[in-house]
């Protein structure tokens, strides 16, 4: 059903990939957005993004927007709060991997890719809040890769010691889908708290009807993912892996971000979409271990406290 009032909606990481796809299939429907905000690292990749949607869709020059900001740096972060308009369709896309062991993997004591997939998706999410608009919709852009590390511990600081072997080699694919996992536990710990089942200090500054769904868009080659990875990789990924059978199309991607957006629910728990066409997850097939909820507890209070807002976001009892 289309809204009584046409939406805004931000999209983090939008200047390539699948948040620029998104980017662009969210303006084209006029119906239903009359405003997208696109984010991007920079001023300058953001800007040109803004102004290839408009020239690739034909929209309105005012109907996109940017704001920018580094997510591995938490001072751009908080920058970019308030945003510059109330939000309906909040779409937190952000896929970082560091593939090698740089000597920059760690911040303070967590790991690099944690940092940004996972502490400062939820430090932007949780001081967006309160500036989203009632019955707003928050989109979290997952991974299926998971499902490969169920028995992760739900702290960030143990899951990044965890990372480093006894050699001192480090796997950047594993850091990668520890840090969606981490990215489902906060996501089914914040839909119970917009919906007021698991109580917060902070609740009263939560928008009315604000819902939360996750969704894994499939192996992307063809995407931002690996930028960090070396010119051999890029290569074998961009090339070669999108003719094999277990890679997802852009627009098959693209459609499960729409879908998850989109779609109609109770509000009483998280949705989550996967599928080709897409479609919503049964609580009875979603794996056990994401949606745990006394790991997803224990992983909303460890980055609470990470980003130092006990004070309004930890879960109280």
């Amino acid at each position: 059903m289309i809204p009584a009032t046409k939406q805004t909606a931000l999209i983090t990481g939008a200047t390539s990939g699948i948040g620029f796809a998104t980017a662009k299939l969210f303006i084209q429907h006029r119906e239903r957005f009359d405003h997208v905000i696109v984010h991007g690292r920079t001023p300058t990749s953001a800007a040109a993004a803004v102004s290839r949607i408009v020239r690739e869709t034909g929209c309105p020059a005012d109907a996109v927007s940017s704001v920018s900001g580094d997510l591995l740096h938490a001072a751009q972060v908080d920058a970019l709060v308030p945003p510059p308009r109330p939000v309906d369709v909040l779409v937190l896309n952000v896929a970082a991997s560091f593939a090698s062991r740089d000597g920059q993997v760690l911040l303070g004591e967590v790991d690099r890719t944690l940092v940004q997939n996972h502490v400062h998706v939820a430090r932007l999410a949780l001081q967006m809040l309160p500036h989203l608009a009632e019955g707003a919709r928050i989109v979290v852009v997952g991974s299926s890769l998971h499902r490969r590390h169920p028995g992760t511990v739900p702290r960030v600081r143990d899951a990044s010691r965890a990372l480093v072997g006894e050699g001192g080699e480090y796997d950047g694919m594993k850091a990668y889908a520890v840090s969606k996992l981490f990215n489902q536990w906060f996501a089914t710990s914040l839909a119970r708290v917009v919906a007021g089942l698991d109580p917060v200090p902070g609740a009263a500054s939560i928008p009315r009807g604000v819902t939360v769904a996750t969704l894994c868009p499939g192996f992307i080659p063809t995407t931002g993912l690996v930028r960090h990875a070396g010119w051999a990789q890029r290569a074998v990924l961009q090339w070669v892996f999108p003719w094999l059978p277990f890679t997802t199309a852009l627009e098959d991607g693209v459609a499960r971000v729409w879908h998850a957006a989109t779609v109609e629910v109770d509000g009483k728990e998280l949705v989550m979409v996967e599928g080709n066409p897409p479609s919503i997850v049964p609580a009875d097939k979603q794996p056990p271990h994401a949606t745990d909820l006394a790991k997803a507890r224990e992983a909303w209070n460890d980055v609470v406290r990470e980003c130092g807002f006990e004070a309004t976001w930890r879960i109280e009892g």
